[in-house]
């Protein structure tokens, strides 16, 4: 049915409590968890659903979503595994067309991950806004700020929400798709890190 997003799942309270996401693939992904079940420390995984699927995401209970504890012979590797994944995967940017969303409107939602956001500690992240053809970016308030004369995205606990229009052409016709602007994001945000030394 849904999405589930990560950080939402707490099931079995019983056993399970979560401490904190570390990798989110976002929508048709997975994400894995620090937590502990039953008061010990562990690792655990699961599918997290997207909106075009049935269901809760995978492992799930009654219909609750629940986590899949790694067993403890396997956790080190799958640590070391997922860290590695967190540099790669450093930037998950999904973009979508919400309900009430006009035909070449989108919602842009960019998540930085876990170990990014552990090593900018409380400082911020501001980066260029993507400039292509026939597009237009619009941060929302809390996200952007004005630096020597231009307006940049500026993330916040690890987050960074606008919107990018189809601009005097319909989007029907627009030269520049959807994933190019996808791709400027990333792209953008790679640089900015990279220049805060943040990344390879």
């Amino acid at each position: 049915m849904a999405y589930v997003d990560p950080t939402t799942v707490v099931s079995p309270k019983a056993s399970w409590e979560l401490k904190s996401v570390i990798h989110n693939t976002g929508q048709g992904g997975w994400s894995a968890a620090e937590g502990e079940w039953d008061g010990s420390p562990c690792l655990a995984v699961r599918w997290n659903g997207s909106d075009t699927d049935e269901g809760v995401g995978n492992p799930q209970s009654r219909g609750y979503p629940t986590w899949f504890v790694i067993p403890d012979e396997l956790q080190s590797v799958v640590r070391q595994e997922i860290d590695r994944l967190g540099e790669a995967g450093a930037i998950l940017c999904d973009i979508t067309q919400p309900d009430n969303y006009e035909f070449g409107a989108w919602r842009v939602a960019i998540t930085l991950g876990p170990q990014v956001i552990k090593r900018l500690k409380d400082s911020l992240l501001v980066f260029s806004l993507p400039n292509l053809p026939k597009r237009m970016c619009h941060p929302d308030k809390e996200y952007r700020r004005a630096i020597e004369g231009e307006l940049r995205g500026c993330f916040l606990d690890g987050k960074w929400l606008g919107d990018v229009y189809s601009n005097g052409i319909s989007e029907a016709e627009n030269p520049t798709k959807i994933e190019a602007v996808r791709d400027a994001f990333i792209q953008n945000i790679m640089i900015s890190l990279q220049q805060r030394g943040l990344i390879g």
